[in-house]
């Protein structure tokens, strides 16, 4: 309130109705602010406060992760195999995680699919059988003109009864993800996170797997594409290239069983296009948004 008060008198000009989208407040250093954070942002809401040496010249990072929370992205962590939610702050990956302390600002896939940046049911396929689908770079324009029609720039395997789903995708370090960690460059991103682009709900990421390493989605859950809920789900990418990657995707009853059929599907030598149940797009809608929760703690 003291913030607003202080605006309507020294900025008289900027209006705090609800027309107003976003509203940002930069702090003195944190020696005379005596704040402890570097950036606070309210969840769905229109306010964000940054500490001047935290997020100041250079460090647009923090910016980007106050004004995330705004357009309704929560935090994004670490999930271990077990599915025990890590670090709230975890994943060095995401601009909502720690990527912002490294002035990375590029929004992981989940969050693209939030905003509506990406569009689920054109830019995404879901998970069915076993096939190879090639992934495009995140950072790779789907509106520029020549773009490939139909691009895919993920894929997704959703939870049984559940808003939530697992998320693949392929960031080479281009453009914003220049500043990426190298244990992410070039590499699969492989997160979990709301199926649909729920707002408000945390992400985690749960690996981040190299070319020609097998890597089995854990923990084991009732994937929507499996009746049974025992399909054991394995992955692997099979090349990576200077725009997309090519990854082998595979359903097993087993881990070792998953992961030599991945092996075995990224050695052929023509391999074969993805399944229907891979390439159809979903067609139930969007959930709709929840309403938004009280505003998140700084990072």
């Amino acid at each position: 309130s003291l913030a607003l008060s202080l605006m309507a008198t020294q900025h008289p000009s900027v209006s705090t109705t609800s027309s107003t989208q976003h509203i940002e407040f930069w702090l003195p250093h944190t020696s005379v602010s005596q704040c402890s954070w570097g950036g606070l942002g309210q969840l769905g809401g229109r306010y964000t406060w940054e500490v001047q040496y935290s997020a100041g010249a250079n460090r647009n990072g923090i910016r980007v992760h106050e004004l995330g929370h705004n357009l309704g992205l929560h935090h994004s962590g670490q999930m271990d195999v077990d599915g025990n939610a890590l670090n709230e702050y975890g994943d060095y990956s995401a601009v909502m995680g720690s990527s912002a302390r490294n002035n990375c600002p590029g929004f992981v896939l989940p969050n693209l699919i939030t905003l509506g940046w990406l569009e689920r049911n054109t830019h995404t396929r879901d998970w069915g059988g076993a096939a190879i689908v090639a992934i495009s770079d995140l950072r790779v324009d789907p509106f520029a003109s020549g773009s490939a029609a139909g691009r895919a720039y993920g894929v997704r395997l959703p939870v049984a009864g559940s808003n939530m789903a697992v998320w693949v995708s392929y960031r080479t370090g281009a453009g914003l993800d220049a500043t990426l960690s190298s244990a992410v460059k070039g590499r699969l991103s492989v997160h979990y996170a709301p199926a649909n682009g729920e707002r408000n709900t945390l992400t985690y990421a749960l690996g981040f797997p190299a070319v020609g390493t097998p890597f089995v989605v854990r923990p084991q859950r009732a994937w929507a594409a499996c009746s049974s809920g025992g399909c054991v789900h394995a992955l692997q990418m099979c090349t990576a290239g200077a725009a997309e990657a090519m990854v082998a995707l595979v359903v097993e009853d087993s881990d070792d069983a998953a992961i030599a059929a991945a092996q075995r599907l990224c050695a052929t030598p023509s391999p074969p296009p993805p399944s229907a149940a891979l390439m159809a797009p979903p067609s139930a809608p969007p959930s709709p948004p929840p309403p938004p929760p009280p505003p998140s703690a700084p990072p």
